[in-house]
């Protein structure tokens, strides 16, 4: 399938996710043991059955649209209820939709390493850069306990460190309640504090980013020590998380605050 015949198939954001669904619950089954997709009417709602699908109703419409599209086959056996197959065609639809999801992502996480790694941000918050490009220069060959931990404590550092030159940049006088840089959230109030000239959604969104950096701060100290409170062995997707986080949270501050 090519990406121009992609584009000319006009799907809603319903009837992909519906497909998605469809393609996920055939995916948890080998294909010699896949059985169609049984549609149930009832007098309230409509729903799909079959192995591995969500117990929430569907719309018939969308159905119709994506046979149409020839996303979907259907058909009936003697009387009993409509079936649905997902078609060659179908698949072919959801990959090209994933790949074009994936693409997106990518640039998204390049925009945010553009930016960190900008002259503008390097020279504002030189050791924090530091910190979080030796954490995400370690994700890679990370494989054991002990370097995802580093990566924990590399991105406590660098998240310590950006707060600390952003009070620097403000000119905040650093007294006993904010002397501490573990209490990250308490400097950040206090740098926002500092803004006098916010509108009010402006302020609603930096408080939401306090809350938000807060959340991350604490996935950074689990992964630190290594999510012994919880008892769960770490993984590398957890590593992931938290290098990912910790550069998108100190994006949206600094471009936020500045």
């Amino acid at each position: 399938m090519t990406g121009d015949w992609y584009d000319r198939i006009l799907l809603e954001t319903d009837q992909r996710e519906l497909l998605d669904l469809m393609i996920q619950a055939d995916n948890t089954i080998s294909k010699e043991k896949r059985t169609p997709f049984v549609l149930v009417q009832t007098n309230s709602d409509d729903f799909l059955l079959r192995e591995g699908f969500p117990r929430n109703p569907v719309a018939v419409s969308d159905l119709s649209i994506l046979v149409d599209r020839r996303m979907l086959s259907t058909h009936r056996v003697g009387g009993s209820n409509q079936l649905y197959d997902v078609t060659p065609e179908g698949r072919q639809y959801w990959a090209e939709m994933k790949r074009r999801i994936g693409s997106e992502m990518k640039m998204v996480e390049a925009e945010i390493q553009t930016f960190l790694d900008s002259p503008t941000f390097r020279e504002a918050f030189p050791q924090a850069h530091d910190r979080w490009v030796e954490a995400a220069n370690e994700l890679w060959g990370a494989d054991a306990a002990k370097r995802f931990t580093d990566i924990g404590h590399r991105c406590r550092e660098a998240m310590q460190l950006f707060i600390t030159a952003l009070i620097q940049h403000a000119g905040i006088v650093v007294d006993d309640t904010l002397s501490d840089p573990a209490k990250s959230v308490a400097r950040l109030r206090a740098v926002i504090a500092q803004k006098d000239d916010l509108g009010d959604a402006h302020r609603a969104f930096l408080e939401a980013l306090v809350q938000y950096w807060g959340t991350v701060s604490d996935l950074v100290q689990r992964q630190e020590h290594g999510a012994q409170k919880e008892g769960d062995d770490l993984t590398w997707e957890d590593a992931r998380r938290v290098v990912f986080q910790t550069a998108i949270v100190m994006h949206e501050v600094s471009s936020a605050v500045a």
